[in-house]
């Protein structure tokens, strides 16, 4: 059993889903994390590469803000007095700062990934550590639509709050030149520019609102096979769907693939070992989203599912 838990939902890329813990069956070794030292470069603005193709008016659609968000280099957010903000310095998992927007399936698949270092670094394609001196990237992400993995070209500047004169946002005082609205830096810039990459192939930021994360696992990584594990509430059996290849939202289930809880277990153990992305999410049980449970989990929320833990049990003694 799941000592503990009452999630409904599991997913696998095998994924994750809004009603399902989802794991990714993604054969990746860990590798060690990477740790670069910025270095101080001068970066002239009007030299900067300007992306034509994802105009803020594309790019805010379907987002809301207290005010017009103003374009920051996101090399720049440390402010003008600062080092530019590295694209690499010590990728992590606990990099990932969701915004405001409802991309918590992406944030949660992007987490699972930087677990690995050097396949966050490799999605930069031609990138080193520092940042691009004239702020175009190129980002290679698999286009389900397409069915191939697309270089996606954006520039560094990114979206930030509006504030008055003498405001800041707790927590990002250092932020000294502009605090995005969406993914937050941890000191390096890859979290912010993936994101972009992400709204920009599928429309907008606000095509980021609401998602799965199997369908995130599958941009990031071009495994095509996800699979997302769903316990209805009240239900016993875990039950196994697949990503359909066509779309982002759609599983497709078969009548007698369920396992038991204990099953289960037993194969997130087997997953967890040989390095599978993997993630969850809890569905919710009132009509009011992102509720706090007793235990602490957020219902309609997804998260990072980054190893397993036997405490307590044992599954052959009951």
């Amino acid at each position: 059993m799941f000592a503990g838990w009452s999630v409904t939902t599991l997913a696998l890329c095998v994924n994750f889903s809004e009603r399902a813990l989802t794991f990714m069956l993604a054969f990746r070794r860990k590798r060690r994390k990477c740790a670069h030292v910025p270095q101080r470069r001068s970066l002239s603005l009007h030299k900067m590469y300007h992306d034509g193709t994802f105009m803020p008016s594309i790019a805010l659609e379907g987002t809301k803000h207290d005010a017009e968000p103003i374009w920051v280099p996101a090399s720049r957010l440390g402010g003008k007095d600062e080092p530019p903000m590295p694209l690499f310095w010590t990728v992590d998992s606990g990099d990932l700062k969701q915004g405001a927007v409802g991309d918590c399936w992406l944030i949660a698949a992007v987490s699972c990934l930087a677990n690995y270092p050097e396949e966050i670094e490799a999605l930069f394609f031609g990138h080193g550590a520092e940042a691009a001196p004239d702020g175009r990237y190129t980002v290679l992400l698999y286009d389900h639509r397409k069915r191939s993995t697309l270089p996606i070209v954006i520039d560094e500047r990114v979206p930030c709050r509006n504030l008055q004169p003498g405001y800041y946002v707790p927590g990002y005082e250092h932020l000294r030149g502009g605090v995005p609205c969406f993914a937050k830096p941890n000191g390096e810039m890859w979290p912010l520019l993936l994101e972009k990459a992400m709204a920009k192939m599928l429309g907008g930021y606000g095509s980021l609102a609401g998602g799965y994360e199997a369908a995130a696992f599958r941009a990031l990584t071009g495994c095509t096979k996800q699979e997302t594990w769903e316990r209805r509430m009240g239900d016993d059996a875990w039950r196994r769907g697949e990503l359909r290849d066509d779309s982002m939202n759609t599983f497709v289930f078969r009548s007698g693939d369920e396992v038991s809880a204990d099953e289960l277990w037993q194969r997130l153990e087997g997953w967890s070992n040989r390095n599978f992305l993997m993630s969850a999410s809890v569905e919710a049980s009132t009509g009011k989203l992102e509720r706090r449970r007793p235990d602490g989990l957020i219902e309609g929320h997804a998260y990072s599912l980054l190893m397993t833990i036997t405490v307590g049990h044992d599954l052959e003694g009951g």
